[in-house]
């Protein structure tokens, strides 16, 4: 954690004291759904959680896309793939605007081996989810874990025409070929990837 980090969690924590020696009776208003964010991207998402529980959604300025988007994050660092998936999807619900969330999710459906669903993921994200390499290893892998090699390879190959300089399609799809003993196509993707990895 750099020292301005530091210095910014220390003031919300303390609650500003030094800015409140106008009014000492005043309590100073501190968001929970701000500082749990920051909680978990320094490495605490179990303080994260304790300080989401302040958190009234019913109160009318509170930002129910935030707070499950915080929610997800921190589950996710603890583990709880499942919560974290759900807590997601609330957050997509409420219009949570950084089109990552849906990558994000579908990883975590991966990762859970919810194939069928880290695919439906992908396919209602927005547009621009496109114009990241990882929407398709995420599609590749989720029908690899389906059992469908053609389609996995297939968008494998889509990803490499669309990303020419991304040596990971050619490393997936050299295992790929591996494991269904296409050799020939392997030895040729194989050649590929290590002049890639060499330039």
């Amino acid at each position: 954690m750099d020292l301005a980090r530091a210095l910014l969690m220390a003031l919300l924590l303390v609650g500003l004291p030094a800015l409140a020696q106008d009014d000492e009776d005043e309590a100073v208003d501190v968001d929970p759904i701000a500082l749990a964010e920051m909680l978990v991207a320094d490495g605490f998402p179990d303080r994260a959680m304790k300080e989401l529980e302040k958190v009234d959604l019913e109160g009318k300025k509170v930002d129910k896309a935030m707070y499950y988007y915080v929610k997800g994050m921190a589950l996710a660092d603890l583990g709880e793939r499942g919560q974290a998936a759900v807590a997601y999807e609330a957050a997509i619900a409420e219009g949570y605007p950084d089109v990552w969330i849906h990558l994000r999710l579908a990883q975590l459906r991966l990762a859970l081996e919810e194939y069928d669903r880290a695919l439906e993921t992908l396919d209602k994200a927005p547009a621009d989810t496109r114009r990241e390499p990882v929407w398709w290893m995420l599609q590749a892998r989720s029908y690899r874990g389906l059992k469908q090699p053609a389609f996995a390879y297939s968008v494998l190959v889509q990803g490499q025409q669309a990303f020419p300089d991304e040596i990971r399609f050619d490393r997936e799809a050299l295992f790929l070929l591996i494991e269904l003993e296409l050799y020939i196509e392997a030895r040729d993707v194989g050649r590929r990837y290590l002049t890639k990895e060499a330039g």
